[in-house]
């Protein structure tokens, strides 16, 4: 049965959007904390924190949030405790809280599991927490210079988000901390660390819940749709590859590019001038603030993204609603296909 056609088009981000990424980021980051606590930091700080956080982490998923806001929300609750039962009952009540957010049941196991570790180690859950944030505070500190860095210089194609900036962020941190701590640090360790990070961008065939059902919906309905991604061509045009992406777009409609802004924008969807254009992400500040001011519609999916991706010059400007929509999973851009159709943002 024939399907209606409308004269629109659709500009896609990919990470995040469409395949699941910050996940890796985010486990990486708990495995490198993990190391500098295990090194640079006693066991009696800062061990029995990291254990609950990773607990945390694990439990919530894809859907956790970044580690420092974890890490915030840890620590305050901890900070208001007025006695070590208090601090037990405040941190436990939290576990379960971001457990039950992400999961039909917090499962018992884990809230014995937090319950012991917290009860055991009451008196230290103050300094820990506080520690672990530090250090997370510490590295997205560094990783936000090195994309800076990286930008300026030739060996990394001027590239910020080029694969060898988020390990070498991580070895960075961890060997300042070693050294602050007086511990000296075998290349095995520095070669462990750097794994990590590297270990991000091994690319698996996955798709965010929902993706699949709802371009298998858009593709049929549209003139155009696209993708525009930053990264390495040669590492974001392999997760297009192992996606089979090119079920749904053409080669020559995506573009791997260093950096989005307006005229980027306006080029893509300046091809096909007469379209109404929808660009779609998870980052007000690069996927949508700059598609807005180049007279495009925006479609926010709302998940937690990278605190570098820089949404606070989009925020300032555009609200959710009146200059934008704003859903909760990919696959309300289908189930709400006819509020997409009839929407224009407000002057």
């Amino acid at each position: 049965m024939a399907v209606e056609k409308y004269d629109l088009g659709f500009i896609f981000d990919l990470d995040d959007t469409l395949i699941p990424t910050q996940h890796k980021y985010k486990l990486a980051e708990l495995a490198f904390i993990g190391r500098v606590v295990e090194r640079a930091h006693s066991v009696d700080d800062g061990f029995a924190s990291y254990k609950i956080l990773e607990r945390t982490v694990k439990r919530m998923g894809y859907e956790a949030e970044e580690l420092a806001k974890i890490l915030g929300e840890y620590s305050r609750a901890v900070a208001r405790a007025k006695s070590e039962d208090d601090i037990v009952g405040r941190v436990v009540g939290l576990f379960e809280e971001y457990c039950n957010k992400y999961n039909d049941k917090c499962p018992a196991s884990d809230l014995d599991f937090v319950f012991r570790v917290s009860k055991k180690h009451a008196k230290k859950l103050r300094a820990g927490f506080r520690e672990l944030k530090g250090i997370s505070e510490d590295f997205l500190e560094v990783d936000k210079a090195n994309v800076e860095l990286f930008s300026r210089l030739e060996e990394y194609d001027f590239n910020g988000f080029h694969t060898d900036r988020f390990p070498t962020s991580m070895v960075q941190v961890f060997k300042q901390y070693c050294s602050e701590a007086g511990v000296d640090v075998e290349e095995s360790e520095v070669q462990d660390v750097w794994d990590i990070g590297k270990g991000v961008f091994v690319i698996k065939k996955e798709f965010l819940k929902g993706v699949i059902e709802t371009l298998n919906f858009i593709k049929p309905r549209i003139r155009r749709m696209s993708i525009v991604t930053k990264g390495e061509e040669e590492k974001q045009m392999e997760k297009v590859e192992v996606n089979n992406l090119f079920r749904w777009f053409s080669d020559d409609e995506i573009y791997v590019v260093p950096g989005k802004d307006e005229a980027l924008f306006r080029e893509v969807a300046g091809k096909v001038p007469e379209l109404k254009y929808y660009a779609v992400g998870n980052a007000l500040g690069s996927d949508v603030a700059p598609a807005l001011r180049a007279g495009l519609e925006g479609i926010l999916i709302s998940r937690d993204t990278w605190s570098l991706e820089g949404a606070k010059d989009g925020r300032v400007r555009f609200k959710a609603g009146e200059h934008y929509l704003v859903f909760d999973s990919f696959i309300e851009i289908k189930r709400r296909w006819d509020e997409v159709l009839k929407w224009g943002r407000k002057s």
